[in-house]
């Protein structure tokens, strides 16, 4: 997950700069008793725009991609979203 978090607060420092914002980040990871700081550098920018490319490529296909469970699956807030057909059955 920490993957995850650290993109979804680089699209947000992204955002921001696309506005003229210029700003950096942290991630508190309070079990881990730990803070990692995150800037939005060049190369960071452009896997940035790759990542939003791959989206609009999901969302323009005429069905959503097949579905994959993972190991966290049962524990994020989105579950019943994705999996919402296996719980009718």
């Amino acid at each position: 997950m920490n993957r995850a978090d650290r993109m979804q607060l680089l699209y947000y420092l992204f955002y921001l700069k696309e506005r003229g914002i210029i700003r950096k980040g942290k991630l508190h990871y309070v079990k881990e008793r730990r803070v990692e700081e995150v800037e939005l550098t060049p190369e960071i920018e452009k896997e940035v725009i790759l990542c939003l490319e791959d989206i609009q490529r999901i969302l323009s296909n005429p069905s959503p991609p097949k579905l994959e469970k993972y190991p966290y699956c049962t524990k994020c807030a989105y579950y019943h979203f994705c999996f919402v057909g296996e719980l009718d059955e």
